[in-house]
């Protein structure tokens, strides 16, 4: 009993260029380019659960090189990715299933749970989430009666 629908896959800006994120595939696909990719494996988590890479913003993909040529190339940039559980929740919650961490059931309670932040198509594919309602702040100004004088 799989909680999976077909979906839109959730699409990350690394470094001005649009991927999508596969976790079924474990990387990062360029959106314009399929045949560039990078594998999610040679990123680096810190403490915090966000995600670094060096990447190469001419080459589109992870930089090669030691820091020093990092350090003085002038199209290579630090990124730092929220954690996967941000980037693509439904993603990350059926990686869990696939992996038998946790149970058919528990995944479908959860993902009936995220469902309802996502927009669904009538033809019952999940595309991007929901945005949040904000609620402006309405700044009031308050008026006196006090006439300004002029300087002389």
């Amino acid at each position: 009993m799989s909680s999976r629908r077909a979906r839109q896959l959730p699409i990350i800006d690394i470094g001005g260029t649009k991927f999508y994120l596969d976790l079924r595939l474990n990387q990062f696909r360029d959106i314009d380019n399929w045949a560039n990719s990078i594998n999610l494996d040679h990123l680096y988590e810190i403490t915090t659960g966000e995600l670094k890479l060096g990447f190469d913003r001419k080459m589109k993909n992870l930089f090669a090189g030691t820091r020093e040529e990092f350090d003085a190339c002038k199209h290579a940039v630090e990124i730092t990715l929220p954690p996967m559980h941000e980037m693509d929740p439904l993603g990350v919650l059926w990686k869990l299933e696939e992996d038998g961490w946790i149970s058919a059931e528990e995944s479908k309670a959860q993902t009936d749970q995220l469902l309802k932040q996502y927009i669904i198509h009538e033809s019952g594919m999940v595309l991007q989430k929901k945005q949040p309602t904000v609620k402006l702040l309405e700044k009031k100004i308050r008026k006196t009666n006090k006439q300004r004088r002029k300087r002389l």
